[in-house]
């Protein structure tokens, strides 16, 4: 409005051209002051990894990238840049008859910035930033303002914790010829209404029922042994924040969750590795290279089965590994049989940067684990 419009609608106001030439965005101006050597550079702790959005508004001003260009001098600090509607466009993306078209307009802005595996997300338009975050779901990063995260760097207490890992997994991608056991169909998934109605209901019922399906090992690594109700819960919340209706689009996000589901010879897992500081989980990301193929289950009697991991995507590179992985646990029938009749379950991780024991598996968590195979 004071850089733009004003001028053109007072082209012959003095006053009005003045503070046309007065006003900055927040990190235009910043990035004047760091182009003088006036800027403060002696940031104090880093970001990690940030998703960050791009806004409109920033674009048609002709800004250019100077958030990112600030956020950048953070050392240790990532920043993913996207650049494209999220869908929002003021208010018309709150309004009942035009949400859903928002939604979907977002949705390739939402995968972007969530594909990073994000610690924060952040757009200089906040309804932007917010639109984002309610299309990613649920995730461990936190959605702050790129000037929030200015004053974190300089090692400013904003009074704010830092993210932690979320406990919704998300699924790998079912690759192209694959065939996996689905049975989770089109016709038993509930309509997006029918959900709505019923979500605070099964909600409760699936953590309660995760409870039953998750191993500790150690202090920051966390299993979760998915099965048909974990996946059930996970493709309704997709269809349920992303207001999916199209039915090319139901069977594609089937597609996606289905394989998640074990077979009846193996068990399938989500492995969290979990540390709250960003700084700290870098650093130890950096040392755990491999760690995914190094987690095992032992069946009393018989040979250690390790993980078979991340079938869809490559998630590591060779300076640092991801923080969250799939695993398959491929069992054979006498292993089957053997905890049929009641052997005892134990797993590990055996890595040289982190070693676990779950010497037994706490049995109404092996029972449940058990329910998935079948009679050998």
């Amino acid at each position: 409005m004071y850089k733009q419009e004003l001028p053109l609608l007072f082209p012959d106001d003095e006053a009005v051209q003045a503070v046309a030439a007065a006003m900055f965005d927040p990190f235009e101006y910043l990035a004047l002051r760091n182009q003088d050597s006036l800027l403060k550079t002696d940031f104090k702790k880093p970001l990690g990894n940030v998703a960050y959005h791009i806004p409109c508004h920033q674009r048609v001003q002709n800004i250019g990238k100077k958030t990112r260009d600030i956020l950048q001098l953070i050392p240790d600090t990532t920043i993913n840049v996207v650049e494209r509607c999220s869908g929002h466009d003021g208010t018309w993306g709150v309004k009942s008859e035009h949400f859903a078209d928002s939604m979907k307009i977002g949705r390739p802005v939402f995968k972007q910035m969530a594909a990073s595996d994000p610690d924060y997300i952040s757009s200089d338009c906040a309804i932007a930033a917010r639109h984002i975050e309610q299309g990613i779901g649920e995730s461990k990063a936190q959605k702050l303002h790129p000037l929030t995260l200015l004053h974190m760097a300089y090692g400013i207490d904003t009074g704010l914790q830092p993210p932690a890992e979320s406990n919704l997994s998300v699924a790998p991608i079912t690759q192209p010829g694959e065939k996996h056991m689905t049975p989770i169909t089109r016709d038993n998934l509930l309509t997006l209404e029918a959900y709505a109605k019923i979500r605070k209901d099964f909600r409760t019922q699936v953590m309660a029922h995760k409870k039953t399906r998750k191993i500790a090992l150690g202090e920051n690594i966390t299993l979760i042994f998915e099965d048909e109700l974990t996946v059930r819960y996970q493709i309704q919340e997709m269809l349920h924040v992303e207001r999916i209706f199209q039915e090319e689009e139901i069977v594609h996000e089937l597609e996606t969750y289905t394989p998640l589901i074990p077979d009846g010879h193996n068990w399938k897992a989500t492995m969290m590795i979990e540390y709250p500081d960003p700084t700290v989980r870098a650093a130890k990301l950096a040392t755990m290279v491999g760690i995914e193929d190094k987690v095992w289950v032992k069946i009393a009697g018989h040979t250690p089965v390790y993980a078979i991991a991340d079938e869809d995507l490559e998630r590591e590179t060779s300076e640092k590994t991801s923080s969250v992985h799939f695993l398959r646990f491929e069992l054979a029938p006498e292993m089957i049989q053997s905890l049929q009749q009641g052997a005892p379950l134990s797993m590990g991780v055996d890595h040289p940067a982190y070693q676990a024991t779950l010497d037994a598996v706490d049995p109404s968590i092996r029972a449940s684990l058990v329910n998935d195979l079948s009679v050998a």
